[in-house]
């Protein structure tokens, strides 16, 4: 999970929406061992002051509902 976070928190790399997809996956996943790291790394994400700048490719380049769903959570 370290590995996906440091991969996700870069900001000064290119966003892998995929990578947000599997985490968004993890955390809905209630019998999932590693749901409570996912969960406490989007948390994480969402407060990151940048991370509004992603949501544009959040939105247009997922296809998992809940991963729309925390894009738009971010800008609220």
């Amino acid at each position: 999970m370290e590995a996906a976070a440091s991969l996700i928190m870069d900001f000064s790399k290119p966003f892998d929406v995929t990578l947000l997809d599997q985490l968004v996956s993890i955390a809905m996943d209630g019998t999932n061992a590693h749901r409570s790291a996912a969960n406490e790394l989007l948390i994480r994400m969402k407060d990151h002051p940048d991370m509004w700048k992603r949501v544009d490719k959040i939105i247009g380049n997922s296809n998992q509902i809940g991963t729309k769903f925390f894009g738009l959570q971010v800008l609220g």
